[in-house]
């Protein structure tokens, strides 16, 4: 009895342009530069490049290694958070946040 073979073939549809996709969304925002230039947000071969880029970077023993920068990270904020209660300051310190990070580079 002869057999019949079926073969499907499945074109991958071309990945949609972000910037098209989300300017109507976010207009000219920085939620807009986000989803369009976040590498969460890039479609392959980018991601894939990007992402094999800074594997090491993220790997388990490269995040053990950033344990105490985090924690002294942390702690400083926190200090200065309790500084700024008892003086009444209850501004943001997302600049500081920002600028220490830059610096531990």
């Amino acid at each position: 009895m002869p057999t019949l073979s079926v073969s499907i073939r499945t074109e991958r549809p071309s990945p949609p342009d972000k910037k098209v996709e989300f300017y109507p969304k976010f207009g000219d925002s920085l939620l807009y530069q986000h989803h369009t230039t976040s590498l969460v947000f890039n479609d392959a071969p980018l991601h894939t490049r990007v992402r094999r880029a800074i594997a090491g970077a993220l790997s388990p023993r490269a995040i053990a290694g950033m344990d105490v920068v985090v924690q002294q990270l942390v702690d400083g904020l926190i200090e200065d958070l309790e500084a700024r209660h008892r003086a009444g300051m209850h501004r943001s310190t997302r600049w500081r946040i920002s600028r220490r990070t830059s610096r531990s580079r």
